[in-house]
């Protein structure tokens, strides 16, 4: 270390040591220079507290010491502040508090987690000002928490292409509140008859998709989205992804890119996706699946699902969401409209992943951008030659890139993927 002119500071250095059988007996002290390093029983790293026997029994009573404090001094000033401040408050102090290195939890009893969600509990009553024994469940579902000791399940099946890191992502909810029915049995059971029926095509008819096909399941969808959110960021594939579809309880919602207006939608005249979904569509929300990957990641994201006309289906989210009442519902016709919203999304799948190159406009976005310019909306510091001259840079990429298309050799697969890299790009 003298050579490199590096030395250590015994204040802030610690040594823990995940002893054998064999090592007990040892001398386990290490010599850095001048400095002799002792095992502690002890470490922190990166604001979390490891133990030699990993019973993380001293990150969880520090965590539970730090937030203990904190609602206590929360609950001091709890009259002066609404309930949607005090939620908020809590949530930057409390909650960040015990979500911090949660993956440490993996694996851990019930008994040593639930001091963690003793506090969760009493964060809870405190949002919304309640006594101490007051039922937490319905709390915690109205605020979106998750709680502890329920981290969300993972789940994911692949087809792998001859192009194995572009991928078409299709996924639903798994878990919900009671029988749910419409919250998670039909999606559910839509991912697994498209995964069955890709997979017959694959092994029985010789399909070869040029692009993976990703099936996604998780939970934790009760509480804003939480598995599809922590899908997205365990999975980082979303450079890679062309396109998320969901299947969603409410009419067909697309969320997405409007290249994909004239992709899935090649006879419609109309130029914007809005004005053919206007009426009929859902605003999106932290409760749709398909949020947090067109939000987080800016991913081309679609969500679909069925309705009755106008009317909502009253016992969405909640425990009387049964087969028969979504039967009566939905006119006894549950099986009929799950196929139709299946067949739905699998052709959405098989064009995306079928075709060499993704067929999709990419000068409309330059059309849409010049309608849309509106110099009276600009910052005073910009003018609107900066917008022209922006508008012209843009015409002009899609314009290089059609040029490309027209003179490449499509049947070269290499060719292929860079012009369909380039596309994806180009969506603003």
């Amino acid at each position: 270390m003298s050579a490199h002119h590096l030395k250590i500071n015994p204040d802030k250095t610690e040594l823990l040591l995940f002893p054998g059988k064999d090592s007990l007996t040892q001398d386990l002290t290490v010599n850095f220079g001048n400095s002799v390093l002792t095992p502690t029983l002890t470490a922190k790293n990166l604001g979390g507290t490891l133990d030699s026997q990993l019973s993380l029994t001293s990150n969880i009573t520090a965590s539970t010491r730090s937030c203990r404090y904190t609602l206590y001094n929360i609950r001091r000033i709890r009259p002066l502040l609404t309930q949607k401040a005090a939620q908020v408050l809590i949530q930057a102090l409390v909650i960040s508090r015990l979500d911090y290195c949660n993956s440490l939890l993996a694996g851990l009893p019930a008994t040593a987690i639930r001091p963690l969600q003793l506090i969760q509990n009493a964060a809870a009553r405190l949002v919304f000002s309640l006594p101490k024994f007051s039922h937490t469940t319905p709390l915690l579902r109205s605020l979106h928490w998750l709680p502890v000791a329920a981290p969300p399940y993972l789940e994911c099946l692949c087809f792998h292409s001859s192009i194995v890191d572009r991928y078409v992502v299709i996924g639903a909810q798994r878990d919900a509140w009671g029988a749910c029915f419409a919250t998670s049995t039909v999606g559910t059971s839509l991912l697994v008859e498209l995964a069955r029926s890709v997979s017959d095509m694959v092994k029985n008819d010789g399909f070869k998709p040029r692009r993976s096909i990703v099936f996604a399941s998780w939970s934790a969808g009760e509480y804003g989205s939480v598995g599809a959110t922590e899908w997205l960021e365990v999975r980082r594939i979303y450079p890679t992804v062309l396109l998320w579809i969901s299947s969603f309880y409410g009419v067909i919602t697309l969320i997405a890119a409007v290249l994909l207006f004239k992709y899935f939608f090649p006879n419609y005249s109309s130029s914007t996706l809005y004005s053919q979904f206007a009426k009929r569509s859902l605003e999106p929300n932290l409760d749709d699946a398909a949020y947090p990957f067109l939000a987080f990641s800016g991913i081309p994201s679609v969500s679909f699902g069925f309705t009755s006309g106008n009317l909502e289906y009253p016992y969405f989210g909640t425990e009387l969401d049964t087969r028969e009442k979504l039967n009566v519902a939905a006119g006894n016709q549950v099986p009929q409209l799950a196929e139709t919203a299946a067949r739905f999304a699998g052709h959405m799948v098989l064009r995306l992943v079928h075709d060499h190159l993704l067929r999709m406009d990419v000068m409309k976005y330059n059309n849409i951008i010049r309608n849309h310019m509106q110099p009276q909306l600009l910052p005073k510091a910009l003018t609107v030659q900066w917008l022209i001259s922006a508008s012209g840079s843009y015409g002009r990429v899609a314009q290089w890139l059609v040029t490309d298309m027209q003179n490449s050799d499509l049947e070269d697969i290499e060719m292929c993927r860079i012009i369909n890299d380039r596309i994806m790009a180009l969506r603003p």
